[in-house]
C-alpha cells in the first residue's frame, strides 16, 4: 500500500486507525460480501501461502461499475427476476435497470401510483405481484388505512420509478410524464439518464455473471 496514492493521505484517516487498519477493514468487508475469497495454498509442509482472489461476483461489479453498495442487491434481484421473468411488457426489464441510488429522491404520490397501476394491463399487473408490491397495498396506501403487510420501501420506490420510465416509454414526452406523475421535469431527465446508465452496467454485469447471461 506504500506505493498506492491511499498512502499519502494518512491526515484524512481516524487518529486511532493506520493505514493498514483501514486496508484491512476493507478487504474484510469485500470477503463478507462475495467480492474477494481467500485461497491457502500449501507450498511446502511448513510454509503455507494466503492469496486474494477475485470472485465472479467481484469481476461483475467492476466490469458493470455498479456500486459497491448495490452489488449484491442487484445480483439478488436479477437472480430473482429469472425465476419468473416477464417478457411480454418491458415493464420487467425496466425495473430491473431502474437505477437504485434514485430510490431515495422517490417520494410516491399514492393516489397517482394507484392510478397509474390500475392503467397497466393484467400482465404488467403481474409483475408488480412478483417483484413484490400487491395490488392491495398500492390500494390501501392511497386510501390512507393501515397497512400490516410488510412490504420494503426500495422496492416499492423503484417500482415506481420503473411506472415513469415505462410512462416514458410509451409516450416519449417528458412534459406530459412529468404532469402526469406531478414531479419536475428535471427529474424525469435525471431519472432518464441515470437508467440509461444503469442499464449499460447492468448489461456488462450480466456478461460476466453466468447465471444472469440470458438477461442480455
Amino acid at each position: 500500500m506504500g506505493s498506492t496514492l491511499l498512502s499519502v493521505q494518512p491526515q484524512l484517516l481516524p487518529k486511532e486507525k493506520s493505514l493498514q487498519d483501514v486496508t484491512v477493514e476493507v478487504l474484510q468487508w469485500l470477503k463478507q460480501h462475495g467480492l474477494l475469497k481467500e485461497r491457502v495454498r500449501c507450498e511446502s509442509k511448513h510454509c503455507l501461502q494466503h492469496n486474494l482472489e477475485i470472485t465472479p461476483l467481484g469481476q461483475a461489479t467492476y466490469k458493470g461499475s455498479v456500486d459497491l453498495a448495490y452489488c449484491d442487491t442487484l445480483y439478488a434481484d436479477l437472480k430473482k427476476g429469472l425465476e419468473g421473468l416477464i417478457l411480454e411488457s418491458c415493464l420487467h426489464l425496466l425495473y430491473l435497470t431502474t437505477p437504485y441510488d434514485m430510490v431515495s429522491q422517490c417520494h410516491p404520490d399514492w393516489m397517482i401510483y394507484f392510478k397509474q397501476y390500475n392503467q397497466l394491463t393484467p400482465v404488467e399487473q403481474q409483475v408488480a405481484a412478483i417483484v413484490g408490491v400487491p395490488e392491495s397495498f398500492i390500494a390501501k396506501k392511497a386510501s390512507g388505512q393501515a397497512v400490516r403487510k410488510d412490504v420494503d420501501n426500495g422496492t416499492v420506490g423503484r417500482l415506481y420509478l420503473s411506472f415513469i420510465l415505462h410512462a416514458l416509454l410509451k409516450e416519449t414526452n417528458l412534459w406530459n410524464v412529468a404532469e402526469k406523475f406531478n414531479i419536475s421535469r428535471g427529474f424525469v431527465q435525471t431519472l432518464l439518464n441515470s437508467a440509461a446508465a444503469f442499464s449499460s452496467s447492468v448489461l456488462h454485469f450480466c456478461e460476466v455473471m453466468y447465471v444472469c447471461s440470458v438477461l442480455k
